[in-house]
């Protein structure tokens, strides 16, 4: 039989069909002395010599890997397989694995948490924080109504509200605010928006509100009880007390905007109320009695105002009633003068 070729040689383990002992870790450290005096015994020898053959066969299928991935052909002068394979790599044709990227680096020993690299001017890199980076970007931050900001980071949008804040600094008020605060609102909702408290004349503490408050003395809208009271349905606050204050009453009020007005020349002040009036017009198409003993109780289409204090009592005599055309349809009376309207909630933006 022919002598083993020098790669079978990797592939084989020396008394592998034959009988080999068990070596402990400290007995492997210790080498031969572990047997003493003795020659070793051929379990011994074998044992070592198997160890040894394990360890480069391990080494030489990790070449060998290499080499039939590469294509090439390995035999006992072959000494640049690793070599060759690293010289000849092309990442274009890598099909699975991890792949390499481009040399480089950020110059940067480490990167705290939750910063982000940006861009310099020197063509390396900076860190920033996220709120840095979305004023970089022009994106306000998201922000709860609860925990809005204490110092001015540019505008924020506030989640509850769906609306953007800025920052407001005045001599009533320094913090975050809508620039919508105060404003009047349809309330459409039965329970008033985050952004939203009912003006119904309700009293509201300072320190919740103090947005609100401060836009009530910004505007000069702060009057005496009494005259809140003379003008309930105006756009007026209340300083009730140290702690609170009161808030319009806006139920049953129309708006009606303020300036110089065409017809009487006449301007009003922001938030004022105005009472309600009927214009003065001309009454045709009446129908005169000439006497007689006709009660003035008759109640039908045609009548809109029967005169007498009493229908039981009624009174006789000349009267007049304003007749119905058939085509704009009975008289609408009511204790007020309106036009059509729908129904809101009042509300102003806190």
């Amino acid at each position: 039989m022919a002598d083993p070729t020098f790669f079978d040689l990797f592939q084989a383990l020396w008394g592998e069909n034959g009988t080999a002992d068990v070596i402990t870790l400290p007995q492997y450290k210790a080498g031969w002395a572990y047997i003493g005096s003795l020659p070793p015994t051929v379990e011994q020898f074998n044992k070592v010599q198997q160890l040894a053959d394990q360890k480069m066969a391990w080494l030489f299928q990790q070449v060998k890997a290499v080499a039939d991935a590469t294509g090439q052909e390995m035999n006992a002068g072959t000494l640049n397989v690793l070599l060759h394979a690293f010289q000849n790599l092309n990442m274009d044709d890598a099909k699975s694995g991890t792949l390499a990227v481009a040399r480089g680096g950020t110059g940067l020993g480490s990167i705290g948490q939750n910063q982000i690299l940006v861009g310099s001017a020197d063509g390396g890199f900076v860190r920033m924080s996220p709120n840095e980076v979305r004023a970089l970007l022009g994106a306000p931050p998201v922000v709860a109504i609860s925990a809005l900001p204490t110092q001015d980071i540019g505008p924020v949008v506030v989640a509850e509200c769906s609306e953007v804040w800025i920052w407001t600094s005045t001599q009533y008020y320094t913090g975050y605010r809508s620039p919508l605060c105060g404003r009047p609102l349809d309330g459409h909702t039965v329970v008033p928006l985050p952004s939203e408290v009912d003006a119904v004349g309700g009293v509201l503490p300072k320190t919740a509100y103090a947005r609100l408050w401060a836009y009530a003395q910004e505007n000069g809208l702060v009057v005496s009880q009494a005259t809140w009271s003379a003008n309930v349905g105006a756009h007026f606050f209340v300083d009730v007390d140290a702690d609170t204050f009161r808030v319009p009453d806006l139920r049953n009020m129309f708006r009606r905007y303020t300036g110089t007005d065409a017809g009487t020349a006449n301007a009003r002040a922001m938030g004022g109320m105005q009472a309600d009036a009927f214009q003065g017009h001309r009454i045709g198409n009446i129908q005169v009695s000439t006497g007689g003993t006709t009660p003035i109780n008759r109640v039908d289409s045609t009548v809109v105002n029967q005169g007498g204090s009493d229908l039981e009592n009624p009174l006789v005599g000349n009267y007049a009633e304003v007749l119905s055309d058939g085509v704009h349809g009975t008289p609408r009376m009511a204790m007020e003068t309106r036009p059509q309207n729908v129904a809101y909630h009042p509300r102003v933006h806190a």
